[in-house]
C-alpha cells in the first residue's frame, strides 16, 4: 500500500468515526490559534541560528491562501524615510507583495506610521529615529545594527530591504522574491 493509498484509507476511516465533525472543528481552531502555534513552534523548532526557523507571522491582508507560513520573512526598513512618504512606500510594498506572492514583510519604522502599516495587516516594529537619539550618529548606527540583529533573529528574517533610503533598489529586491514557475 502506497503513501497516498494509506492517507486515503485513514481519511475514510476518520470520516466514519462518531464525533469526527467536532474533532475537525477543534483541529481547525487549534491550527488557527496563535497561542497554540507559538507553543508548537517553540517546542519543536530547534533552529538556534534564527534564520530559517518556523515563525508564525501573518502575511497581511493583501495575499491569502494556504502555505503563507512557508514564505520568507523580509524586514522592510522605512527608517529615515520622510513621514509624508510612508503611505506611498507601504502602498508600493503591498503592490509588490500582491504581484509576487513571495514574502511576508515586517515593517520597521522610526516615525509614527503604525496606522498606515496596520491597514494592510503587516507586523510592525519601531526604532528610535536618528533625530531623537541622545548620542552621536555613530552610537545610533550601533544601536540600529543591534536592533536589526535582534529583529532578524526574533522574526527569523531571510532578508532585509531598505525602502527608507533606497526605495527603488528595495522594490527590485522584493520583486525578485517571486517564486519561479
Amino acid at each position: 500500500m502506497g503513501r497516498d493509498d494509506l492517507a486515503a484509507a485513514l481519511a475514510r476511516r476518520a470520516r466514519s468515526l462518531p464525533g469526527q465533525r467536532t474533532l475537525g472543528r477543534l483541529a481547525l481552531r487549534l491550527r488557527t490559534s496563535s497561542g497554540v502555534r507559538k507553543v508548537v513552534s517553540r517546542a519543536f523548532d530547534f533552529d538556534d541560528s534564527g534564520i530559517g526557523g518556523t515563525v508564525f507571522l501573518r502575511a497581511g491582508h493583501v495575499i491569502g491562501g494556504v502555505g503563507l507560513d512557508s514564505l520568507p520573512v523580509i524586514l522592510v526598513s522605512l527608517v529615515d524615510a520622510p513621514a509624508e512618504d510612508v503611505p506611498e512606500l507601504v502602498d508600493a510594498l503591498a503592490q509588490e507583495q500582491l504581484l509576487t506572492g513571495g514574502f511576508r514583510p515586517v515593517v520597521v519604522l522610526d516615525t509614527d506610521g503604525f496606522a498606515t502599516v496596520r491597514q494592510y495587516g503587516y507586523p510592525v516594529d519601531h526604532v528610535v529615529a536618528r533625530a531623537d537619539w541622545p548620542g552621536n550618529d555613530s552610537s545610533w548606527q550601533t544601536y540600529l545594527t543591534r536592533r536589526f540583529q535582534h529583529m532578524r533573529r526574533d522574526y527569523s528574517a531571510a532578508g532585509f530591504v531598505d525602502l527608507g533610503r533606497a526605495p527603488e533598489a528595495g522594490l527590485l529586491f522584493l520583486r525578485s522574491l517571486e517564486p519561479k514557475e
